[in-house]
């Protein structure tokens, strides 16, 4: 960000008033900033809170920003340097009208829904994937009774297998043995149940090779770039489950690295 100038009032020896034209002085912007798994840099909480606190709403509340303020916060972050930033989204997984689960949920920020988003595209040119993790919340216990009444009627349970598909963007898989296959390769890292009535963790890396994609198109397939990549999961048809039932809640962390173009 370029310094702002100042004009200062003094009264020269002979009582005359004068305007000296003074330069503000910006501190300089740290050389190496924080780039761990959850760490956010000062200068960009800053700039997110006064991109937050100068937006407005339009008439179709969408979210808009003001364009001065973007042009000088984008001023604090100089081309080619990286940033990481992590986002976080909640979703469930249950049961429609179906009697099974296969489904899929999306780490892009196209698809998910990230509170923090809007503001981060407005401030960087081009993003790409760092880590991805789910947290599996159980809902109902191994004896398929709710853990939130006691007095509610059991639900019936089955196997679910879930996996990592690091080229998807947005499609359910085919089936269950679409995503059981996924689950017996070398990306996945760990198969959860829905009869342990344990909280799991499902958990990746971006792969070697992943390159920037624009923050307008986040995710991209062909050639893999930017936030790419999504959590599977499938039960077992063979053991049908209870309709219309959410069988966990979720909580997705991603981990992005943000830059400007040179």
């Amino acid at each position: 960000m370029s310094d702002s100038n100042l004009f200062v009032r003094t009264t020269s020896p002979s009582g005359r008033v004068r305007a000296d034209r003074r330069k503000k002085r910006v501190p300089p912007l740290p050389q190496s900033l924080p780039l761990s798994f959850g760490a956010i840099s000062p200068p960009l909480t800053s700039a997110l809170r006064l991109l937050q606190s100068t937006s407005y709403m339009d008439e179709k509340k969408q979210q808009i920003f003001d364009v001065d303020v973007l042009r000088a916060m984008r001023g604090l972050f100089p081309a080619g340097k990286e940033y990481h930033f992590d986002m976080v989204a909640f979703t469930s997984i249950g049961t429609g009208s179906a009697s099974y689960i296969a489904s899929t949920l999306p780490i892009s920020p196209a698809v998910a829904t990230y509170s923090e988003w809007a503001s981060l595209a407005s401030l960087f040119d081009e993003c790409k994937l760092v880590h991805a993790a789910l947290l599996f919340i159980p809902l109902v216990g191994s004896d398929g009774q709710s853990f939130a009444s006691a007095t509610a009627a059991k639900v019936t349970l089955s196997a679910m297998v879930c996996g990592v598909n690091h080229d998807n963007i947005s499609s359910s898989p085919a089936s269950y043995a679409a995503v059981a296959r996924l689950a017996k390769s070398a990306n996945v890292i760990r198969c959860v149940g829905d009869t342990s009535g344990t909280v799991a963790t499902l958990s990746f890396s971006a792969p070697r090779g992943l390159v920037w994609a624009r923050t307008v198109t986040p995710a991209v397939q062909d050639p893999p770039a930017g936030v790419l990549g999504s959590f599977d999961f499938a039960s077992d048809p063979s053991s049908p489950l209870s309709m219309t039932t959410v069988y966990y809640k979720n909580t997705l962390r991603c981990t992005v690295a943000l830059r400007n173009r040179a």
